[in-house]
C-alpha cells in the first residue's frame, strides 16, 4: 500500500507537471533578467553598488525560490513514509492552494479557501495529508472541464466537526456523480476518466483509515460533488 501511495504521488507529479515546469521556469526567466539589467549596469561609467547590490538579492531570492519548488517535488515523491506529528490543517490547505495556483490559472478554473480557525491540529503524516488533498482538488478540476469558464469553481473548507475533530471538504460545481452509485468510487481500479488508474480515492481512504479517520463523498442538491474527510483531534486518544 505504500509504493502504490508512492506511485499515485508520482501519478498526481505527472499531472502537474506543466504547472510546475512553469513554477521553476518563472524564477530561472526572472535571474536571467536581474543578470542581464546588471551587466548594463556595470557597462555604465559608474555603477550604482545599490543597484547592483539589490539585483544581486533578487538573483539569490529567486534562486531559492526554484530551489525549493525542486526540494519540495523530491519530498513528495520519496519512499519513505514521514512520521506523524502534530499538524495544523490549514497552513497545509494553504500549500496545496499554493502548489495547485498555476495549475488552477492554466484550467481557468477559481479555487476558493473556506478555512475556520476553530478547526483543531490532528496527529497525521503532512505528506500523506497532503497527497489525499491534491488527489481530491485534481479530481474536482478534471470535472470541471466540460463546464463554462465562468461555472469553474473548487472550494476548500475546514471547520470542526460534532466529535470535536477536523473536516476538510474538497466541493465543485460540476457534473455531480451522474447516476454513480458513491461507495463504487473508493473501489480499487474504478475510474470515471477514460485514462485514470482507479487507485487514487481508494488510497486516499486507506491513508486517512490509517490515520483514525475517514473519507465519503456526498451529493449536494445544488449540484456538483463534496468529499468530506475527517480527522480525530490531535486530542483525542488514538485510535
Amino acid at each position: 500500500m505504500g509504493e502504490l501511495a508512492r506511485l499515485d504521488r508520482i501519478g498526481a507529479v505527472g499531472a502537474l507537471s506543466a504547472a510546475l515546469a512553469h513554477e521553476i521556469n518563472q524564477p530561472l526567466g526572472a535571474i536571467l533578467s536581474y543578470a542581464e539589467t546588471a551587466e548594463l549596469l556595470l557597462d555604465s561609467p559608474r555603477p550604482s553598488h545599490h543597484e547592483l547590490r539589490a539585483l544581486i538579492a533578487a538573483i539569490r531570492e529567486d534562486n531559492l525560490r526554484a530551489a525549493a519548488v525542486l526540494v519540495r517535488l523530491r519530498a513528495w515523491i520519496a519512499n519513505n513514509a514521514g512520521q506523524p506529528q502534530r499538524l495544523a490543517l490549514n497552513p497545509l490547505l494553504h500549500e496545496v492552494a499554493r502548489i495547485l495556483r498555476v495549475e488552477v490559472h492554466m484550467r481557468d478554473t477559481e479555487l476558493r479557501l473556506q478555512l475556520c480557525d476553530t478547526v483543531p491540529e490532528v496527529v497525521a503524516d503532512g505528506v500523506q495529508i497532503q497527497q489525499v488533498t491534491l488527489n481530491l482538488v485534481l479530481n474536482a478540476l478534471d470535472a470541471l472541464q466540460q463546464m463554462a469558464p465562468e461555472q469553474r469553481r473548487v472550494t476548500i473548507r475546514s471547520a470542526r466537526n460534532a466529535a470535536g475533530g477536523a473536516d476538510v471538504c474538497v466541493s465543485d460545481c460540476g457534473p455531480g456523480l451522474s447516476g454513480i452509485v458513491a461507495e463504487r468510487l473508493f473501489e480499487p481500479f474504478f475510474s470515471t476518466k477514460p485514462d485514470g488508474l482507479g487507485v487514487g480515492l481508494s488510497i486516499s481512504r486507506s491513508i486517512l483509515e490509517r490515520h483514525g479517520g475517514t473519507l465519503e463523498v456526498e451529493q449536494p442538491a445544488c449540484g456538483g460533488a463534496l468529499f468530506r474527510f475527517s480527522l480525530p483531534s490531535a486530542a483525542a486518544p488514538s485510535p
